[in-house]
């Protein structure tokens, strides 16, 4: 049964509203956001990264240049979580200091989160989360909407950040025409190709959190269903991509992942579209839980491929 319920103070993120159908449980914040701050299933452990963990990436992040363009004393907290951004990635403009409250309205099975207009970057966010009735299922539709005057160029940026210690699945693209590429592989200036983190097979991506350092990955997916095996659960993250034809940032870009010792990010991206004044981008992610159902081997392609099929 599909509940709702007001939390005065969700470490740091002030107040919030729980949602639960009974099977899972879902917090977002209301102080600030709209950010998505729990999920997981009723009685188990959120996968999400909370405010309370070590990780420095947590801390305030500000500059003379933030400061200038919105305002004395702005700062951006990340917090953990579950957040929309606006790409292509620009500072300051991507790293808008969200702590603001926003406004909700309660819906069947769900909830809205609208976000206060970005008077700086002129565009609105929204968030509509929808749990399903009887399963761990959870629709999150992505909405940005353009208040300019002018056209802007916008993909919609969902990023998860889950908590460290679990595997990240990405299977690899399987359409294929003989001697044409399938795929693109991207990788920024720090990313660690020579570390044991990664494995790259025919079949499969596979990551785990490095030791020390930070490393990230971007990749055009034709298969938007992505993994990460944590504890006793797996974490489904579903998008549907428009790969090879759709066109994306970050050199095709419809997938990325960062990772660091604190913390894995899983992150989605819409096709790049010119919205004119008024018009909205929408991007439509589904996540789920499951149990375990076995250990792996990542990095052994029958190993993974056996755990898949049980899920």
């Amino acid at each position: 049964m599909f509940q709702t319920k007001i939390i005065d103070d969700f470490k740091g993120y002030g107040k919030c509203i729980h949602l639960t159908n009974g099977i899972v449980e879902l917090m977002a914040a209301l102080d600030v956001g709209p950010r998505i701050c729990y999920y997981g299933f009723v009685g188990g452990k959120n996968i999400l990264l909370e405010p309370d963990s070590p990780c420095p990436f947590l801390e305030p992040q500000t500059s003379e240049h933030m400061q200038r363009y919105y305002g004395k004393g702005s700062a951006l907290y990340l917090r953990g979580g579950h957040r929309l951004w606006v790409s292509p990635e620009y500072y300051p403009e991507t790293y808008y200091p969200d702590n603001f409250p926003i406004e909700y309205e309660i819906i069947e099975n769900g909830v809205v989160l609208t976000q206060q207009p970005q008077i700086e970057n002129q565009i609105q966010l929204k968030i509509t989360i929808t749990l399903s009735e009887n399963s761990s299922e959870v629709t999150l539709k992505h909405e940005i909407k353009n208040l300019a005057l002018h056209n802007q160029q916008i993909s919609a940026w969902a990023i998860s950040m889950l908590k460290e210690g679990g595997t990240e699945i990405i299977k690899r693209n399987t359409k294929a025409v003989p001697y044409l590429p399938n795929g693109n592989f991207v990788f920024w200036p720090f990313s660690m190709l020579n570390d044991d983190c990664l494995y790259i097979s025919e079949k499969y991506f596979t990551l785990n959190n490095p030791v020390e350092g930070s490393t990230k990955y971007g990749f055009g997916l034709d298969d938007g269903e992505t993994y990460y095996a944590i504890d006793d659960v797996v974490f489904i993250n579903k998008f549907t991509p428009n790969f090879p034809n759709g066109v994306y940032p970050d050199f095709g870009s419809n997938y990325e992942t960062f990772s660091c010792e604190w913390f894995t990010e899983i992150e989605t991206l819409s096709e790049s579209k010119t919205l004119a004044s008024g018009e909205t981008i929408e991007h439509t992610e589904s996540w789920k839980l499951v149990k375990k159902p076995c250990d792996f081997d990542r990095k052994n392609d029958d190993s993974i491929k056996n755990f898949l099929s049980k899920l």
